[in-house]
């Protein structure tokens, strides 16, 4: 995975263009609208970009002329400077590190403040409520005494303007030890730079600020509220990482004891909200940069992952009619398509099958089905996510995914196939039933595939006996609903 990764990050157009170009070159290609991915809604009738509106009062704009201090000497100077912060907070958004610098921003209108304002009060609270309070929408990770001793302040009646000078501070060194040295070397700080010293920097578009506070629920797609302006890694890349992602965050609210994952907690989680902006990368991937043999452990991924995604938003339900509400409305936008669950499993994954028996998911005109698999692999049951019969979590990385389906496979056969010799009945998950054309035509070829997991003395002696046995099935799974580990590629 590792070298996928180097060579996906080599491989990146746009850095490697504007890393090999000089500074004349650089300059040049300014003369193009470098920003023209802005959204159309973001554009005003006059055809300037205008900005959405966001929670927070916004920073006026103001322009750069010759005279102005450079405004990239240091952080200081580009968190002074109402333009180029908002591009430093277009940077950390990238990096799903933006509510740092929101509150920092706060802070400082918050200080500004005289001391008999009648908003000092609220104001403050406001701020709390926002960055500081456990599980607020823009919760900032910090230490619990701290937290504590500024939520006691705020419960007193007349609250300081000195409160955040502490955290502000700590703010500060934070975004200046972690981020500050990847800015100067980012693509939009060389952007800037070269047009300060053209003295052209009233003249660079503004970017969308975006609301990440916007409810996921309200997209078509999960990943779909905003709009993710930069060239994608290569999908199994993306695909690997979100599944990593994902299982690090329900495995920080795992519940041994219970078997279960509180939902709520992981919702309004930091970790969450990164995690959902990650998603957005999907947009943009290159569906036609997956070989044949990489389409079924991106698909995989990317259904365990849109699986988890929506649960966690929505919820689940065991009703039948809820079950495949949630298998249609659940989608992700991946390239220039949307993909529900239903499209990757039965479109992608079970080789365009549709309900009837030749039916086809996808149509015929349908551009999602040159993305099918070709050649239906039966163990891609046992790979997805199923929260209602029970499935393990497990990431599938591009190099060995094969080796990882066997395992899983292996694992819930044995698990959950009962065979008595004694009193010749063999109990089967209902999923061979529903899918048994996946594993065979009829049910003496759907025992023949399942018996090749067996020990080859039990398998030659139960076929040779097949036409005795008495075939069940059973909706009792015995793996846990998910099962999580550190390594994300075995069961623990």
């Amino acid at each position: 995975m590792n070298e996928l990764k180097k060579k996906t990050f080599e491989n990146n157009k746009l850095r490697i263009e504007i890393e090999n170009m000089s500074q004349t070159d650089l300059a040049n290609s300014l003369e193009t609208d470098t920003y023209s991915d802005i959204s159309e809604d973001a554009r005003s009738k006059d055809g300037t970009t205008s900005s959405t509106t966001t929670r927070f009062q916004q920073i006026e704009e103001n322009s750069f002329d010759e005279n102005s201090e450079n405004p990239f000497k240091d952080l200081t100077s580009v968190l002074n400077n109402p333009q180029t912060v908002e591009y430093f907070r277009e940077f950390l958004v990238e990096h799903f590190n933006q509510e740092n610098l929101l509150l920092y921003i706060e802070i400082e209108k918050f200080k500004k403040l005289s001391e008999n304002s009648d908003k000092v009060d609220e104001f403050a609270k406001n701020i709390y409520e926002k960055f500081i309070k456990q599980d607020s929408i823009f919760e900032i990770e910090m230490n619990p005494k701290k937290r504590n001793e500024i939520s006691d302040l705020i419960s007193t009646q007349k609250i300081p303007l000195t409160i955040f000078n502490e955290l502000q501070e700590n703010i500060y060194n934070i975004l200046e030890q972690n981020f500050w040295s990847a800015f100067i070397n980012s693509n939009i700080y060389k952007l800037l730079r070269i047009r300060y010293q053209k003295k052209t920097l009233e003249n660079i578009p503004q970017i969308k600020k975006i609301d990440i506070t916007k409810g996921l629920r309200e997209s078509k797609a999960l990943n779909s509220q905003f709009e993710y302006k930069y060239v994608s890694r290569h999908p199994c890349v993306v695909a690997e990482e979100l599944c990593e992602k994902i299982i690090d965050i329900c495995s920080a609210n795992y519940s041994i004891s219970t078997e279960t994952i509180t939902l709520d907690s992981v919702s309004h989680s930091v970790s969450f909200r990164r995690f959902a902006l990650a998603t957005l990368e999907l947009q943009n991937v290159e569906l036609n940069e997956l070989s044949s043999e990489e389409l079924i452990p991106f698909f995989i991924n990317i259904y365990n992952v849109l699986s988890i995604h929506g649960i966690i938003l929505k919820g689940t339900t065991g009703e039948k009619k809820a079950q495949n509400k949630f298998m249609n409305e659940t989608k992700y936008q991946i390239g220039k398509y949307f993909f529900s669950l239903n499209d990757i499993k039965n479109g992608i994954l079970r080789q365009n099958q549709g309900k009837g028996i030749k039916s086809k998911h996808f149509k015929t005109n349908d551009e999602r089905s040159n993305y099918s698999i070709k050649k239906l692999d039966p163990r891609i049951h046992f790979g997805i996510v199923n929260f209602w019969m029970g499935s393990p979590v497990r990431v599938y990385y591009n190099q060995n995914y094969e080796e990882e389906l066997e395992t899983t496979t292996k694992t819930f056969i044995e698990k959950n196939v009962i065979i008595s010799t004694k009193s010749k009945k063999i109990l089967l998950p209902k999923l061979f039933r529903k899918y048994s054309k996946d594993f065979g035509n009829g049910i003496n070829e759907v025992l023949k595939w399942i018996l090749g997991y067996f020990k080859k003395v039990e398998y030659e002696e139960i076929l040779n006996k097949l036409n005795e046995y008495e075939v069940k099935f059973s909706s009792n799974i015995n793996i846990p609903m998910l099962i999580f580990d550190s390594e994300y590629s075995s069961f623990k």
